[in-house]
């Protein structure tokens, strides 16, 4: 395997359309750089307009260059930099 795509038909309701969240776009060390990623985007937006989605997003972190670069040569749009993530542990500690 050299790369793979996940997303989520996200459908919401106090928004007028669904959405495509972006899971995760990964490639393999070995064959970055060879539009693998462009392609897995690419596709996965193309099924998000195949099922009616009119937005698509995607979180990542600024620190991961190979992502920033791929979305933003994707045509992604930057939202504010003072947006935050929470995550919530779900397993107590032991």
């Amino acid at each position: 395997m050299i790369g793979f795509a996940s997303g989520v038909h996200y459908i919401h309701p106090d928004k007028p359309n669904p959405e495509l969240w972006i899971n995760e776009v990964g490639v393999a060390p070995s064959h970055r750089d060879r539009r693998v990623g462009s392609a897995l985007l690419k596709a996965l937006l193309n099924l998000g307009r195949e099922i009616g989605c009119k937005e698509a997003w995607v979180l990542t972190d600024r620190t991961n260059t190979p992502a920033m670069r791929l979305y933003r040569s994707s045509g992604g749009v930057e939202r504010a930099p003072d947006q935050v993530m929470f995550s919530f542990r779900l397993t107590q500690p032991s």
